[in-house]
């Protein structure tokens, strides 16, 4: 072992060269490097969660999912970011209580049973189905084209932003 550090420290200035070379191809590795966060993809075929996953993407084309809470906005500017969120490639539907009613009706008069599910206190809750799995690159994409219309009273979480 002494001899070997003694190696190191005569050849301290090769060393570092080598090492600050071995640096570039290990900075480009990692900027290259994507990293899947959907750990379903790792597990084998034939567990639950992996059969289940693929029955909910196949047979109710619901494996990728996202909930969006927006807090203190008016029904009118969820209308339309509803709308806005819809048109983005790669998003299958959007859910939100202007699909059971129409938004002047006052969410006193709804069955708490319905309004809890959309609403509670100043925050409402739409949840975003996606057209591919939580971690394909078109779900990717559209979590990102989402978030871009999207402002500070808007809070995007699920599976699939997670991922991103």
């Amino acid at each position: 072992m002494k001899k070997f550090g003694m190696f190191i420290a005569k050849k301290r200035i090769a060393i570092l060269i080598i090492a600050t070379l071995l640096l570039i191809p290990a900075v480009y590795g990692f900027i290259h490097t994507k990293v899947n966060y959907d750990i379903l993809t790792y597990l084998p075929g034939g567990i639950d969660s992996v059969e289940g996953e693929k029955v909910l993407d196949k047979d109710f084309s619901d494996a990728a999912t996202g909930m969006l809470v927006i807090n203190g906005m008016s029904d009118q500017d969820i209308q339309k970011t509803k709308k806005q969120i819809e048109s983005v490639t790669g998003v299958e539907r959007v859910v939100w209580k202007d699909d059971i009613t129409d938004i002047t009706v006052p969410d006193n008069i709804l069955p708490e049973r319905l309004s809890s599910v959309f609403t509670k206190g100043s925050s409402t809750l739409m949840l975003i189905q996606f057209k591919s799995s939580a971690s394909s690159e078109a779900t990717q994409q559209a979590i990102g084209a989402i978030r871009t219309k999207l402002n500070a009273q808007c809070f995007l979480s699920g599976t699939s932003a997670l991922v991103k």
